[in-house]
């Protein structure tokens, strides 16, 4: 094993400064970090995850962001490599402990950290600081080979959407946003508004958005300036990754439903109402 030193591993779809952001929280623990983005095949778990061993062996830690490819891939590689594997760390307080949220983020635990095991982790980003560029030793690029890979197709018309990490403001698409004619509309308004489309399990399951886009507990924690919720339910998985936004809006039928009873603003209306009255309130509007 390689002496006290750490991996941070990002994708090409991470936030620009996620690898600085995981430097910091791996120079917590051990004195030396390299890196590795991975491109092509990052999606795919059950090729991306052997790839990912491969490089990480040797190390005593390994970091990556609290996102799809940190689920799926990352908790694959540690079974590989018979590691310790930890998620959603928010806090690193000594050399020895991390914290991280249980319960939905309804409280914070310590970990004491395992002795001569190789530990796996994936962190909340926007929980560190950036750390100077220049800390991190050998950076590696890697694609992963597709061949006789099986790779899911988006329902036609629906456009990738911009990273939900990184963008000041999030439209949120739920179950009741999941129809064809609804997302269509979903996406005219986050082209207006400069926007990127996060969603919920059920929205993504009918195949209206991407896995990289869900928000919540078992996807990414996102801190917009506005996160406007469309047809979003509120599930307490779906509140534990939008507690840190600025400003919640929310649009459902259901006067009852939990989102309104974290949201800034709420209006209780149809979606096939609301969001023709939203399109051409944001037509007038100047730019």
């Amino acid at each position: 094993m390689t002496a006290s030193a750490a991996l941070v591993v990002t994708t090409t779809r991470s936030p620009a400064d996620a690898a600085a952001r995981l430097a910091t929280a791996a120079l917590r623990l051990v004195p030396r970090v390299d890196a590795l983005i991975v491109g092509d095949g990052a999606d795919i778990p059950e090729i991306a995850a052997p790839e990912l061993v491969r490089h990480a062996r040797g190390y005593t830690v390994v970091l990556c962001p609290i996102d799809e490819f940190g689920r799926d891939v990352l908790s694959r590689a540690a079974a590989m490599l018979d590691a310790a594997f930890l998620r959603g760390v928010i806090a690193i307080p000594t050399p020895t402990t991390v914290v991280r949220p249980l319960h939905f983020g309804s409280i914070n635990a310590t970990f004491e950290l395992p002795a001569n095991v190789p530990l796996l982790m994936t962190v909340q980003t926007r929980a560190f600081a950036a750390a100077d560029p220049a800390v991190i030793g050998r950076t590696t690029r890697i694609d992963v080979p597709l061949a006789g890979a099986r790779s899911r197709r988006l329902r036609p018309g629906q456009p990738q959407s911009a990273d939900i990490g990184a963008a000041r403001i999030v439209i949120g698409a739920g179950r009741g946003a999941a129809t064809p004619r609804r997302m269509e509309a979903v996406h005219r308004i986050a082209e207006r508004l400069g926007a990127a489309v996060g969603a919920t399990r059920p929205t993504i399951d009918e195949g209206f958005a991407s896995p990289d886009q869900l928000v919540g507990q078992s996807g990414k924690a996102v801190a917009p300036a506005l996160y406007l919720a469309l047809g979003v339910s509120g599930a307490l998985h779906h509140l534990t990754g939008i507690r840190d936004a600025a400003v919640i809006a929310a649009i459902n039928t259901d006067a009852s439903a939990p989102i309104f009873d974290v949201a800034d603003y709420v209006l209780v209306a149809d979606l096939d109402v609301a969001l023709p009255e939203l399109e051409a309130a944001l037509a007038e509007a100047p730019r």
